[in-house]
């Protein structure tokens, strides 16, 4: 896959699974979706037959790839590209509403919901600096999808391939400190799983932030990771070459999406 493609993908199959954080953790978000239960497919014509599809009910979303095409509604991009634009904002490009015309509160909801994700994903410094909820909300959900992406680019981008394949298995936890915030991502044969909550075992590894501003920095790569262990606001104790190698993909991210 090209660069284009690679971001495409990733803003389908990562960002988007942001919507369960936001979900779980953002009051306007669940009075949004209220008592409305539906499906939606995210599909990219490029992407051969592998959709995205998003389950709302009880308040929650739950995102995840599937080549089924039943749903309430139906969203399709023409190419990656466009997925890109979209995500990114560069150019009026929207996807086409192939099922779900019918039913334009769905639209609006998604919508609305879309917007909000996006306003705790690459909100304005100045709200940031006068929001600690926001902040917190912003590493939250920056860490979900900096994790999925990992996992995709180990499957997609032949870079990151070649980094899992050399890694030792084990499990490592990030953390960040004062914050109930954890996430974990292991990696086994090559593979890599990601997860959010406590890992079922003791991590082999742990990556503990010393605050969400210090996350948000090494996340966004505008702090590299020596620099910061250099400076406490980092602390990594246990598997160092696992959390290297991770390092490593983490610095991959900003070359494919923008949040």
């Amino acid at each position: 896959m090209n660069d284009v493609q690679i971001s495409g993908h990733l803003y389908l199959h990562a960002v988007l699974t942001a919507l369960e954080d936001l979900l779980k953790h953002t009051s306007k978000a669940r009075k949004i979706l209220g008592a409305q239960k539906f499906s939606v497919v995210v599909d990219c014509l490029e992407a051969k037959n592998k959709s995205l599809l998003i389950l709302f009910e009880n308040g929650k979303a739950q995102v995840r790839s599937s080549s089924d095409e039943t749903a309430d509604v139906y969203l399709v991009f023409k190419e990656y590209q466009s997925v890109v634009h979209f995500f990114e904002g560069s150019g009026i490009v929207l996807p086409k509403v192939r099922i779900g015309w019918r039913r334009p509160w769905y639209l609006i909801t998604v919508v609305r919901l879309l917007l909000i994700m996006k306003s705790h994903l690459e909100p304005a410094e100045k709200s940031i600096e006068k929001s600690r909820e926001l902040t917190i909300s912003h590493a939250r959900l920056l860490l979900g999808v900096g994790l999925q992406s990992m996992k995709e680019l180990s499957e997609i981008e032949s870079f990151s391939q070649r980094i899992v394949q050399s890694l030792p298995n084990g499990l490592a936890l990030f953390a960040i400190e004062k914050e109930t915030i954890l996430a974990w991502i292991r990696v086994d044969s090559g593979k890599i799983t990601v997860g959010k909550g406590a890992p079922d075992r003791k991590p082999d590894v742990l990556l503990r932030f010393k605050s969400a501003k210090t996350a948000l920095s090494i996340l966004k790569s505008k702090l590299p990771q020596l620099e910061a262990v250099g400076k406490t606001d980092l602390e990594v104790s246990g598997m160092i070459p696992l959390a290297d190698g991770i390092g490593y993909i983490v610095d991959r991210l900003s070359r494919y999406i923008k949040v």
